[in-house]
């Protein structure tokens, strides 16, 4: 039998942005249903660190308690060529992806929100969300499926996302690691389970020449300077191309976090933009609802909340592509501190980035 049933709102994936916007629509009063193709606290690529942005995100919307899940970040070592820096941040967090997730779907569920796992939604711009033979009619379908849902041809050059989480590392706590080469960047952050996380930005073909994640890893940490020992053998997962361009809205469709597109970020913004950009929707959703898709600003609501984040980003995920500038503004924040803690800043996309 075809299930028919009438949504206010349905929410695809439940990450960050997702379960955000899941929430604050319930909250908004709206009957909200949020579906994911994985399972609750599922591990996924990611940097792992939250900055300002994503913890006033959070504390706006009153969910104090999922930073009991989370460790400061007070320190940023960024090393190339042999050069290396290390500074004081504040406004940093390190939090695993399965406690994050996890700890945002039980706040969503606890407002109301019925949650659906292990299974794929197809949507159409006239709100029809197709559930393998089951169809749902909703009033706005908010599209938080991530990277993976962009069906656009990557832009060339493009570096994919790799990422592996260990218990067979050793890592400085408080501290964030940024190792920036030739082909590539790779972080190391200590998360407040004990466990290592990796997250690196690289090109097809150095992992192909490499051989592996791991030894693609290597190539860039023994580059910048760094003991390639310290990244240790395990198990890499891998994302799509990381530059996206998308459509924020299709009719009733509203696009958040990676869906809306994606900026490749240095120092781990997506969490922080995902939870803005979830927060933020329930407005135009809410309007798409009641008085249809023509009423919704969502694309410009989120170009006016983004737009100038993802500048600075892009414009320092291409900064490090040169591991010689990266190398020489090293020098450079050696020898003038104040330089040092305006890049932190820059590097971070918060003022209270520096302590």
């Amino acid at each position: 039998m075809v299930d028919r049933r009438h949504y206010d709102a349905v929410v695809i994936g439940a990450g960050p942005a997702g379960a955000m916007a899941a929430r604050t629509m319930a909250l908004r009063g709206a009957r909200t249903l949020m579906i994911d193709r994985a399972c609750k606290g599922r591990w996924k690529v990611c940097g792992c660190c939250l900055g300002a942005v994503g913890i006033d995100a959070l504390q706006d919307a009153g969910l104090d308690g999922v930073l009991a899940h989370a460790g400061p970040i007070e320190r940023l070592t960024l090393s190339a060529r042999g050069a290396r820096v290390s500074v004081g941040m504040s406004g940093f967090a390190s939090i695993s992806r399965e406690d994050l997730d996890t700890a945002l779907v039980d706040a969503a569920e606890a407002a109301g929100v019925e949650v659906r796992w292990r299974q794929s939604a197809r949507a159409t711009p006239d709100g029809r969300v197709h559930l393998g033979g089951d169809e749902l009619l909703a009033g706005v379908v908010i599209d938080a499926s991530g990277l993976r849902s962009h069906a656009d041809r990557p832009p060339r050059g493009g570096r994919i996302g790799l990422g592996l989480t260990t218990d067979a590392a050793l890592c400085p706590t408080k501290q964030l690691t940024m190792a920036v080469a030739r082909d590539g960047y790779l972080g190391r952050v200590a998360l407040p389970d004990g466990r290592v996380d990796f997250a690196m930005a690289a090109t097809p073909e150095l992992v192909r020449q490499a051989g592996s994640p791991t030894e693609a890893a290597r190539a860039i940490w023994a580059e910048a300077g760094l003991d390639a020992s310290e990244v240790p053998d395990g198990r890499w997962f891998g994302t799509p191309v990381l530059r996206r361009r998308a459509q924020a809205q299709q009719g009733r469709i509203l696009r958040v976090g990676d869906a809306a597109g994606y900026v490749e970020p240095f120092t781990g913004e997506g969490m922080s933009w995902a939870l803005l950009g979830g927060s933020a929707v329930a407005g135009d959703a809410i309007a798409c609802i009641e008085h249809g898709p023509d009423s919704s600003r969502w694309p410009r609501t989120l170009h006016g909340l983004l737009a100038r984040r993802h500048t600075r980003c892009r414009a320092v995920s291409n900064a490090v592509r040169s591991p010689t500038l990266v190398r020489v503004a090293i020098a450079f924040a050696g020898v003038a501190p104040s330089v040092s803690a305006s890049a932190t800043a820059m590097l971070s996309g918060s003022r209270r980035s520096v302590a």
